[in-house]
């Protein structure tokens, strides 16, 4: 997480990306193993720690369960997931032969709106401040949406799942005008599953493989922290080549302290509007470990042939801060 061109761009996936909302229950017999959704409640907060390009802490917390409206007037019952981080961020400029570098402090308060039944994000509201060395503070708001809601998990999975949203995405930064909606697809494939040790502890976690907006990450679910507690952030060049073993990744994000109130929760049924699975684990052809998905028109079902599982149909708005900032400067 956290480019070298801009590295500002760090902050978008660890406030947005990696608002990390949990979504995990207690490990059932299901083998191979399979991850299922969580309840948490107002008050249940997590601790990240970065490095990297970007060096600090992130700070999250379920501060609210309020009616919130989507991008196309749906009302929804949601909770609001309250982003704060301190981060000393890595700034570069000029070409490789003749790049310098800077440091910048960044300070983020945002805040995102899932649904309480299944977690998807609805949108996000929020200011970065920015303070590079000997020169005046910079600061700018953000509101972003997804038509439809960004779904970045189903529940349940378990290795060898595949999934993808597809959203339009609306963004307005400060006062500037409104941009034009752009389409932005989230894709997860799960890749593993086994131990992952972070400063908060050892943990038995779901290694996914997560791409959104032209960035690769490699992300560990862990059921008994109800979040993400490893994510490695990729620049765009790892992402365009795929072969991200052969680059280092630009920020980690690590698990420091959690809690989380791990109440039980039905697995959701997901809209074949919002979300789309693109592959199962080799011989399965659903049941009861399957995700369950419902047409616009209402009509449930599980996961049972394979021509079902085909046809079914996730702070990244920094980016656009960053245009802001280099404006700004410009203006200086």
């Amino acid at each position: 997480m956290g480019p070298a061109r801009p590295s500002l761009l760090v902050t978008a996936a660890i406030l947005v990306l990696s608002l990390m909302v949990p979504t995990g229950v207690g490990a059932r017999s299901d083998e191979p193993p399979f991850a299922h959704i969580q309840g948490i409640a107002e008050g249940d907060l997590w601790t990240f720690r970065v490095t990297g390009n970007a060096r600090g802490e992130v700070h999250n917390e379920v501060a609210a369960t309020e009616v919130h409206e989507a991008a196309d007037g749906a009302r929804y019952e949601t909770f609001r997931i309250h982003s704060s981080s301190d981060l000393v961020v890595k700034k570069e400029a000029g070409t490789d032969a003749a790049s310098t570098s800077s440091e910048v402090e960044e300070h983020v308060e945002i805040d995102k709106w899932i649904r309480t039944t299944d977690h998807a994000t609805l949108g996000l509201s929020g200011t970065t401040t920015l303070q590079e060395q000997g020169r005046s503070t910079f600061s700018q708001d953000v509101q972003r949406t997804y038509r439809p809601v960004l779904v970045e998990e189903i529940f349940p999975f378990t290795v060898g799942y595949e999934w993808a949203s597809t959203v339009k995405v609306w963004q307005k930064n400060g006062d500037q005008p409104e941009r034009e909606p752009w389409q932005a697809v989230h894709t997860v494939q799960v890749v593993d599953h086994g131990p992952v040790s972070v400063q908060a502890g050892t943990f038995q976690a779901w290694k996914m493989l997560v791409r959104f907006e032209g960035v690769s990450y490699v992300r560990w679910y862990a059921e008994e922290a109800c979040t993400t507690v490893k994510e490695l952030r990729y620049g765009k060049e790892a992402a365009r080549d795929g072969k991200l073993e052969e680059h280092e990744a630009e920020t980690v994000q690590e698990l420091v302290a959690f809690r989380c109130s791990r109440t039980p929760m039905e697995d959701p049924v997901y809209s074949t509007d919002e979300v789309r699975l693109l592959a199962v684990p080799p011989g399965m052809t659903g049941g009861a470990g399957s995700p369950a998905f419902e047409d616009a028109d209402g009509d449930g079902s599980k996961g049972s042939s394979a021509g079902l599982w085909f046809a079914l149909a996730a702070v990244a708005a920094v980016a656009s801060i960053v245009v802001g900032y280099r404006r700004a400067r410009r203006d200086d």
